[in-house]
């Protein structure tokens, strides 16, 4: 991502703009102390986090003092200023299940993170799978942390 913000700036031959990148330590307190030294370097812009724990705590670290265009699919963490540049949750589902029945698969297997947000998958993958005229037929979880496996999927 850093390298695609940097290709876009050199590319747009912008003189006044300063690209400067913090680290998020991949954790929600992280990524609310980058927004902090990103205040503290007087930023007008904040592009990142990815994951909605952290985008809700740079939303909240920032207060509106700056805009912030996360790459979350969450739509709860959006507002106040923060904006995000993603796919919906449902979008990528309805694409993936909806290529898949159109192409005549009809059974699908879900393996989804053993948390809230697999579970939602999980469930928006079966009422999806249902309007195309599939079926979850199989499903599994792993564990997001060490991505193993967690049940058997045939």
């Amino acid at each position: 991502m850093q390298r695609a913000a940097e290709m876009a700036v050199l590319e747009q031959g912008a003189r006044n703009m300063q690209l400067v990148t913090f680290d998020t330590r991949g954790t929600p307190e992280g990524a609310a102390a980058a927004a902090e030294q990103a205040l503290q370097q007087d930023a007008k812009l904040i592009l990142g986090p990815v994951f909605s724990a952290s985008v809700g705590a740079v939303r909240t670290r920032v207060n509106g003092k700056v805009s912030v265009v996360a790459f979350s699919n969450d739509a709860s963490v959006a507002g106040s200023g923060v904006y995000l540049l993603s796919f919906s949750l449902k979008q990528q589902i309805e694409n993936v299940i909806g290529y898949a029945a159109r192409n005549g698969r009809k059974r699908i297997g879900v393996i989804a993170p053993a948390n809230d947000y697999g579970s939602q998958v999980t469930a928006m993958a079966r009422e999806v799978a249902a309007k195309n005229g599939a079926e979850v037929t199989r499903t599994g979880t792993y564990k997001p942390d060490t991505m193993e496996v967690t049940d058997e999927v045939l």
